[in-house]
């Protein structure tokens, strides 16, 4: 078991490590005045409160660097002799302080041999920001700091960098960059956990997934001969020695390494997500477990939350009502108290009542916010038909996943949404690459009606944003299909095929979406390729007779899980894709004649704790997520297992946020 709790406390102690630093440089303890990038504010207070961070850093006074004038800065300077500065690692920024600091600060400095200028930068260490400075011949003026808190734990099974940008780095501007910090964040995870984290088993799918993992291993090379004393690298050597005793113990203490990039699946972030979760998301955009809802935050991390948020939203409402009913009548009880000991039962159970109670409202003004959305939309905020613009959208997601409909009555279809309905442009947009990737690419004539409709209803401004999704191959036509799918551009080639054989659309009416027995239930009837592709290691149950006639091997009935018989899927689905047992060369003659493992534990009898860790290079949607815990739970009562999700990506996307890579 990986205690995360203490995860969050490193980048707090390094954020006030920085500040004793730059006391000792003063030789004093002083006062310090905060310039403050206002973005930064939240993820500062999501790890700790600000008063927290002000008593222990005295600091005391924040400025927002958006609000500074030279005048403001001006007064600031005759009362404090260390100013600091704080925003995120971009040359804007730096630039702007550089500015500021010759127009106000330098001649200050000059005749106050005292002051003291800090700069800190969100950010690993920037050797551009620091050249800059140079070029600027500020680097002996300004001392330069980078806080990189690397991972925000968002969930009790979620890490992310919360990096919106990294999907436009990593595929428009082709950069290693979120590689290289999502590798360094799994290192930082490792060694956190004291090395017990080791894992067993990789599975890959994506070139960018592989490089992701070699530049992993690097680090983690250069960490352990570099970092580590003789006596902790024997500390390892006996964990491995451990590990590797016999055939039973490693098969009682599995960790499973899965890697994916983005354009493994580029449909599920573009479909309309159903969960509560995924649609708050998707209409407030929530940021470090909080979403703005008119003038009130609302924090999303108590227990009703963790409850609901896998939820598919149409049983929310209902759930919530339960609720409210239930805890009526827990304070109805107050009336029934008789005496003295049941008195002060009730008023000891009454600060939890009441913080249930304003845990209740937050999220039923939320749901119906949610709903008044949808209603908006529909034009009708009374009674939204099945003719509703948000239910016209899903069931034109549906109809395209599925292929019902011909490259005319597509392109009809979205011509008439369009039309009748006056959507926002990222919705047909939307639906128009789902169409190309789905079709492999639009027919020519369809193609170019759409794009001249698109343009012409929305402007010439989004040619340049059509013309880089034509670029990823998320946006094209038939003429315009790469005879080869480029690394950095969508990897799915025959969805058809695809579908069919992981079972992507199962089609299946729910009777139950409380406890769903297929994994559709997030996104409109389709399962998430990700979410297939890590069942199939495990079980290929969900995989029909109809899908392919022979497959040669059941993940269930060996327990060195890997995708032996799925070669198939690197015909629709392009992109390296491996799975290896990651066993150190000393102890390969254990595993070289025996395949079969020790057969499953007796049901009632617990199994080690053993992690799941996905890495998702991009980001990944809160459906998603629901689905991969669903699939998780599922595998874990029906095989007595007792596997633990932990997911470890750039962001959390929402619907929009493909096309926007594109911007």
């Amino acid at each position: 078991m990986i205690d995360l709790s203490s995860f969050d406390s490193k980048p707090v102690d390094d954020l006030f490590a920085i500040f004793d630093e730059i006391n000792r440089k003063l030789n004093i303890q002083c006062d310090h005045l905060l310039i403050l990038e206002k973005k930064l504010s939240q993820p500062i207070n999501f790890l700790t409160p600000f008063s927290t961070l002000q008593k222990v850093t005295r600091i005391t006074k924040v400025i927002w660097l958006e609000n500074l004038t030279d005048e403001t800065l001006q007064a600031a300077l005759k009362e404090f002799t260390s100013i600091v500065f704080f925003c995120e690692d971009s040359l804007q920024n730096v630039g702007r302080v550089a500015k500021l600091f010759r127009s106000t600060i330098l001649p200050i400095t000059e005749t106050n041999s005292l002051m003291n200028i800090s700069l800190i930068t969100l950010g690993s260490l920037n050797q551009s920001i620091r050249l800059y400075l140079s070029e600027l011949s500020l680097e002996n003026d300004i001392d330069y700091y980078s806080w990189d808190p690397i991972l925000f734990r968002i969930d009790s099974d979620l890490l992310s960098l919360n990096s919106s940008s990294d999907l436009k780095k990593l595929y428009q501007l082709q950069s290693i960059e979120p590689l290289y910090t999502l590798a360094n964040g799994l290192l930082q995870l490792v060694i956190h956990s004291n090395f017990k984290l080791r894992f067993t088993n990789k599975f890959i799918k994506g070139a960018n997934s592989a490089k992701f993992y070699d530049i992993y291993q690097k680090l983690y090379t250069n960490y352990t001969l570099n970092k580590l004393s003789p006596e902790r690298r024997k500390i390892l050597e006996d964990v491995d020695e451990t590990l590797f005793m016999d055939i039973h113990s490693f098969y009682n203490n599995q960790c499973d390494l899965f890697v994916f990039e983005r354009s493994v699946d580029f449909i599920t972030p573009l479909l309309t997500q159903l969960t509560y979760s995924g649609l708050v998301h998707d209409n407030f955009n929530v940021e470090y477990n909080t979403v703005n809802l008119k003038s009130e935050t609302i924090p999303l991390n108590d227990e009703l939350y963790q409850e609901i948020k896998d939820l598919n939203f149409t049983v929310v409402g209902s759930l919530l009502n339960s609720k409210a009913k239930s805890l009526q009548e827990s304070f109805e009880e107050r009336h029934k108290a008789k005496d003295i000991a049941q008195i002060k039962n009730f008023v000891s159970n009454l600060t939890n009542l009441t913080k249930e109670q304003q845990s209740l409202k937050n999220h039923t003004n939320l749901a119906e916010a949610v709903l008044a959305k949808v209603h908006d939309e529909a034009g009708n905020s009374e009674n939204p038909s099945e003719d509703s613009l948000f239910n016209q959208f899903l069931e034109l997601q549906q109809d395209i996943l599925s292929n019902k409909l011909d490259n005319k009555t597509t392109y009809k279809s979205i011509q008439t949404f369009l039309c009748k309905y006056n959507p926002p442009p990222l919705l047909p947009l939307r639906l128009m690459i789902l169409s190309s990737i789905v079709k492999n690419g639009i027919r020519d004539h369809e193609f170019n009606a759409l794009k001249k409709d698109f343009v012409d209803y929305y402007g010439v401004d989004y040619l340049p944003v059509i013309n880089t999704l034509a670029e990823l191959s998320l946006l094209t036509s038939k003429k315009s299909q790469p005879l080869e799918q480029n690394a950095n551009s969508q990897l799915i080639k025959d969805f058809h095929n695809l579908s069919i054989f992981l079972n992507l659309l199962p089609g299946t009416e729910e009777t139950n979406l409380l406890n769903p027995t297929e994994l559709d239930f997030a996104l409109p009837g389709f399962v998430p390729i990700i979410t297939r592709l890590i069942q199939s290691v495990y079980t290929r149950s969900f995989i029909g007779p109809n899908s392919n006639p022979v497959i040669p091997y059941i993940a269930g009935s060996n327990k060195k899980y890997n995708w032996k018989g799925l070669d198939i899927i690197n015909t629709y689905l392009t992109g390296t894709m491996e799975s290896k047992l990651l066993i150190p060369k000393a102890k390969e003659q254990i595993f070289t004649h025996r395949t079969a493992a020790p057969s499953h534990s007796r049901k009632g009898v617990l199994r080690n704790e053993e992690y799941i860790i996905v890495v998702m290079l991009g980001g990944i949607s809160y459906g998603e997520l629901s689905t991969l815990r669903v699939a998780i739970s599922k595998i874990n009562e029906s095989m007595n297992l007792n596997k633990k999700l932990l997911v470890l990506t750039s962001s959390v996307l929402k619907s929009d946020d493909i096309i926007k890579l594109a911007k």
